[in-house]
C-alpha cells in the first residue's frame, strides 16, 4: 500500500510540473511572440499576430507548438499592383536540440496549409490569386545558434524569421532548407493541381514547380503552344505561376474570340499586346518582359532553311515589337476596354498582315533577349 501511495504521489508530481512547465512554455511562448512581431519589418509583407493552440516538450529536447495561425499580407514584387491576402494555417511546428554538445537546432514544420482569403478587384479578379491554396506542406531548417545569451538568440530567431519571409515572397533564400507541398488553384473554375519542392542552385534554395505538372497544364491552355523556355520560366516561379498561367489563357482566349467575332482583327497582334499589358499590370515592366522574351527563345536552327530562319525571325520580331507596346500601356495606365481599340488604330502595333513590310533585321537584333542573341 504505501508503495502505491508513493508511486501515486511521484505520478502526480510528475503531472504537476509537467502542467507548470507548459504555462511556462506558454507564457514564455506568448512573451517571445510579441517581442519578435515588434522587432520585424520585412519589405512585401504584414502578418498579424501568430496565435497557437498549445505548446508542451514533445520530448526532452524538443518543444512544439500546435494549431499556429495568423493572416499574412504580402506583396510578391515591388511592381506588382495585386498583393495577396493569405490565411495560414500550421498543424505543428517543432524546435529540438540536435546535440547536447554541440548548439544545432532543427526547425520542423508539418501540416502547413496557405489559403488566399480576398482575389483583386476590376478587370484584374479573375487573374488574381483568389482560391489559390497550398497544403500539405512540410519545411525543415538546420539552425546553429551563434551564442546562448538572451540577445544572441532574439537575433537569430529574428533573422531566421526575416529569410523564412523572404522566402515565402520571392521563393529564394540562402538558408538550408527543405520544403515541399502541394499547390491547388483554377484557371476557369478548373482545378489544377502542382508539386513544389526545393532544388539548389549555388549557395541558393530555389522553391519550383514540378515541371511535369506545369507541362501538363500548360497543354490544356489556350493558344499556341508552350515553348521549353516558356515551361522553365514558370517552374522557376511558382509563387507566380498561378498568374502566370491564368494570364497567358486569358489574353489568347480574349484575342481567338476577338477575331472569330471579327476576322479583320489580328489575333496575333492582339493576344500578345494584351498578354505584356496583362502582365506589366499584375507584375511590373521588368518581369513582363522577362517572362514574354523567354516565349522567344527558340531550339537550335542548325537544322533549319534560311527561308524557315527568316520567317520565325518576322514572326519573333513582331511579337517582341507588340510586347514592349504592351509594357508602354500598362505604363501609361490605358484601361484594358481600350487594348484591342488601340491595337487597330496605333500604327506603332505591327499588326499581323504587316509583319514582314515592317521587319527590321537591325532592330530584332535589338530587341532580341540577351540570351538569345547572335553569337
Amino acid at each position: 500500500m504505501k508503495k502505491f501511495i508513493t508511486f501515486l504521489i511521484f505520478i502526480l508530481i510528475a503531472c504537476g510540473l509537467y502542467l507548470v512547465s507548459g504555462m511556462i512554455l506558454e507564457m514564455a511562448s506568448e512573451k517571445a511572440i510579441d517581442q519578435i512581431v515588434r522587432g520585424i519589418k520585412s519589405p512585401g509583407i504584414e502578418f498579424t499576430r501568430p496565435r497557437f493552440r498549445d505548446v508542451n516538450f514533445s520530448s526532452y529536447n524538443a518543444v512544439t507548438w500546435e494549431g499556429v495561425s495568423f493572416d499574412v499580407r504580402i506583396a510578391r514584387d515591388a511592381a506588382a499592383k495585386i498583393p495577396e491576402e493569405l490565411s495560414v494555417m500550421i498543424g505543428e511546428m517543432t524546435i529540438s536540440l540536435e546535440s547536447l554538445s554541440e548548439p544545432n537546432l532543427l526547425l520542423t514544420v508539418k501540416g502547413i496549409n496557405a489559403s488566399s482569403k480576398e482575389g483583386g478587384s476590376g478587370s484584374l479578379s479573375d487573374i488574381s490569386g483568389a482560391g489559390d491554396r497550398m497544403e500539405r506542406g512540410y519545411l525543415a531548417i538546420p539552425v546553429k545558434l551563434k551564442g546562448f545569451s538572451r540577445a544572441v538568440v532574439y537575433r537569430q530567431v529574428r533573422d531566421l524569421i526575416k529569410e523564412i519571409a523572404l522566402f515565402s515572397t520571392q521563393g529564394v533564400t540562402g538558408l538550408p532548407l527543405s520544403f515541399s507541398a502541394t499547390e491547388t488553384f483554377e484557371i476557369k473554375k478548373k482545378p489544377y493541381t502542382a508539386k513544389l519542392s526545393v532544388e539548389k542552385k549555388g549557395n541558393e534554395y530555389r522553391l519550383v514547380m514540378d515541371r511535369d505538372d506545369v507541362k501538363i497544364i500548360a497543354a490544356t491552355m489556350s493558344g499556341r503552344k508552350a515553348t521549353p523556355m516558356d515551361l522553365e520560366m514558370i517552374s522557376q516561379n511558382p509563387i507566380k505561376a498561378p498568374q502566370l498561367l491564368r494570364i497567358r489563357d486569358r489574353a489568347a482566349a480574349a484575342a481567338k474570340l476577338a477575331n472569330q467575332k471579327d476576322p479583320k482583327i489580328p489575333e496575333d497582334a492582339y493576344r500578345h499586346v494584351l498578354w505584356s499589358y496583362l502582365l506589366a499590370k499584375t507584375f511590373g515592366e521588368a518581369f513582363a518582359k522577362e517572362v514574354t522574351d523567354a516565349h522567344e527563345v527558340f531550339a537550335d536552327t542548325g537544322q533549319m532553311s534560311k527561308e524557315e530562319i527568316e520567317n520565325r525571325n518576322i514572326d519573333s520580331y513582331q511579337d517582341l515589337h507588340n510586347n514592349s507596346i504592351g509594357r508602354y500601356y500598362a505604363k501609361m495606365g490605358y484601361p484594358e476596354s481600350d487594348i484591342l481599340e488601340r491595337v487597330l488604330t496605333d500604327r506603332t502595333v505591327i499588326r499581323d498582315e504587316a509583319r514582314k513590310a515592317r521587319y527590321s533585321a537591325e532592330d530584332y537584333e535589338r530587341l532580341k533577349p540577351v540570351h538569345v542573341k547572335s553569337k
